[in-house]
């Protein structure tokens, strides 16, 4: 049986003589043909000689001419560094963003400045607004058994669970922390807000500049590739991107699951109440700003004493102004003060 008929039968389910052999070799393929491995990504022939030697050599299945992404990378701009004989190194960071995407390019050999404009990490997740993790399964919604995710969102769940079976928020930040810092790859920007874009070109961000208030220093972040995972798209719009606000219609982009034109265009004011059982009646002196009638309030879910820890109240408000942070003293989400209430 040759490489064809063993690929195709195994493909097709029918036996095979024996399991058809794909390994990849790079480094071991160069140094077989005696070559170094900056040849093997610089230099096409040597690349295809060493992978033709190998299938010759150890009765491969399948020809390859590939190497990882550096070389790819190195086409569309990114400055390599290509050593004499090993692996090539991101002359700057190709990524500057924050969450898991900084974690998984961080493991693929790039450097990544991760620039985070609060003290934790997680955004919605972390112990500042507690939204918790939900993606595929949807834990907390529709709890579909059917459905995980995979990858670093998988391993923070899985750690997650072990470490921290209560539930507990600061304990999520502190192992959300340990997964970056554990990255040789990223540097870390804790409360570092970003507030300038340069442009080299009409579409091309070169360099971002933040300001960490903590340590009163002003970085200037240079790298080919920049993500904008801030929530609010700053850099997108200091870079003069395009950009919509609001929820199309359904019918705009043919999405059968879009929601209908009541479910409204903007997200709701959102305050979280962090509650406790004291035992024992507890006096409250409201500050003059303060509603004196509830139902004022549009939206509201009910207030339960009996509920306690993260279990949290939450209201939904159309005109609520700063001074409302202090009366409640906890969180807010909204993606713009006094506009249109609308349901989460």
């Amino acid at each position: 049986m040759n490489a064809y008929e063993r690929f195709t039968c195994r493909l097709a389910g029918e036996p095979v003589d024996r399991p058809p052999n794909f390994d990849i070799f790079m480094t071991f393929a160069a140094h077989y043909i005696g070559q170094p491995l900056s040849h093997y990504y610089l230099d096409h022939r040597v690349l295809v000689d060493a992978n033709l030697a190998m299938v010759e050599a150890f009765n491969i299945d399948l020809v390859q001419a590939i190497s990882d992404p550096y070389r790819e990378a190195c086409d569309l701009g990114l400055q390599v560094d290509f050593p004499e004989d090993a692996l090539p190194v991101a002359a700057e960071p190709l990524l500057s963003e924050p969450g898991v995407g900084a974690i998984t390019a961080a493991r693929a050999g790039l450097r990544v400045t991760l620039i985070q404009d609060r003290p934790v990490l997680g955004g919605n997740a972390s112990s500042e607004v507690r939204l918790w993790i939900l993606g595929a399964t949807s834990h907390m919604g529709n709890n579909n058994r059917w459905a995980r995710e995979g990858g670093v969102i998988d391993e923070i769940l899985v750690e997650n669970m072990y470490r921290n079976p209560d539930g507990n928020p600061l304990t999520f930040d502190t192992i959300l922390l340990e997964k970056v810092v554990s990255e040789p790859g990223i540097t870390l920007l804790l409360n570092t807000a970003g507030f300038e874009a340069d442009k080299s070109a009409p579409d091309t961000i070169q360099a971002v500049r933040a300001f960490c208030s903590q340590n009163s220093t002003l970085y200037e972040v240079h790298a080919p590739l920049f993500c904008d995972a801030s929530g609010d798209g700053i850099l997108g719009f200091l870079s003069g991107a395009a950009f919509r606000m609001g929820a199309e219609s359904a019918d705009e982009f043919g999405e059968k699951m879009a929601p209908s034109q009541e479910y409204g265009e903007l997200l709701g004011h959102t305050l979280y109440f962090y509650s406790k059982d004291v035992g024992r009646p507890v006096r409250f002196i409201p500050p003059s700003f303060a509603l004196d009638d509830i139902t004022q309030i549009p939206r509201f879910r009910s207030f339960n004493a009996q509920d306690y820890g993260c279990h949290l109240w939450s209201v939904y408000y159309t005109h609520l102004t700063l001074p409302t942070i202090y009366y409640v003293q906890t969180s807010v989400v909204a993606d713009s003060l006094k506009k249109k209430n609308t349901t989460r």
